[in-house]
């Protein structure tokens, strides 16, 4: 296995994507058991339903979480306090409003929606108003990534059959390309200090994570396995990144295992 200085940390019986934790302090990663907390669901006694809701977002305070959900009907934007209780939908739209997250200083909530067309970059307050779209490409755009310190926003947009990464002010002024190769690019996280960028990367047959050095622009492919890759984050200091990788065992059941790459 080429791990390329990622070293093994665990390994389980999971469907491993990038999971959600609580915020603290000491660069602790707080992992619910290795069971990921990817959707939760909740009981609608008027529609005498279980509504499954999505995306959890925890707000830097630790106070509130942003989540998305159909319960309406389409798909929308929630917010409820920490204990599940006051669960308000914050967008109101039959256009589809998903991703959802904090600013680092819970002032604003970025989320994705296709209220314009295809899916595109928005912002609003916590109360739902002040809508504003940042980001007016005519093409999809996903997986947008608050910089530590709010002032930017990172960001995969469709390009022909491929992706690529772009970061902007978080006003949607100054939107800068970050990759020029063609590759299925997505998930970009931002280290600590804002001078790198990771991001989940596939292309061909080939799967990993790119490190983006956003003042030389260089690339650094850091991982190259013919199985899904999932980045999970950096470390407090910046010098470890952190992916789940995900593969099926001789059984047909799915594995995750999860490194830690050093320097």
């Amino acid at each position: 296995m080429n791990t390329n200085n990622y070293n093994f940390i665990v390994t389980q019986n999971l469907n491993p994507v990038a999971p959600m934790y609580t915020p603290g302090r000491y660069g602790i990663i707080r992992f619910f058991g290795l069971i990921v907390l990817t959707a939760f669901f909740t009981v609608s006694y008027a529609q005498r339903s279980i509504i499954r809701n999505i995306e959890p977002f925890w707000s830097p305070d630790g106070k509130k979480i942003v989540f998305t959900s159909m319960r309406d009907g389409q798909s929308d934007i929630y917010v409820m306090n920490s204990d599940g209780t006051d669960q308000k939908n914050l967008t109101h739209h039959p256009a589809g409003d998903s991703e959802p997250q904090w600013s680092p200083d819970g002032s604003k909530i970025l989320f994705i929606s296709n209220r314009t067309g295809t899916g595109r970059i928005f912002t609003m307050n916590p109360d739902g108003s002040e809508i504003m779209e940042l980001t007016h490409t005519g093409v999809l755009e996903f997986t947008p990534a608050w910089s530590p310190s709010g002032k930017k926003i990172a960001y995969a947009s469709t390009y022909k059959k491929n992706t690529l990464l772009y970061a902007t002010d978080a006003d949607g002024s100054n939107s800068e390309q970050l990759t020029i190769a063609p590759a299925n690019l997505s998930s970009p996280i931002w280290s600590p200090d804002e001078t790198k960028i990771a991001c989940s990367v596939g292309h061909g047959e080939m799967f990993g994570s790119l490190i983006i050095d956003l003042a030389s622009h260089s690339n650094e492919f850091v991982v190259g396995e013919q199985v899904p890759v999932k980045l999970i984050g950096w470390s407090a200091d910046g010098g470890h990144s952190f992916y789940i990788e995900s593969s099926v065992n001789g059984y047909g059941e799915k594995v995750g295992r999860i490194y830690c790459k050093d320097g």
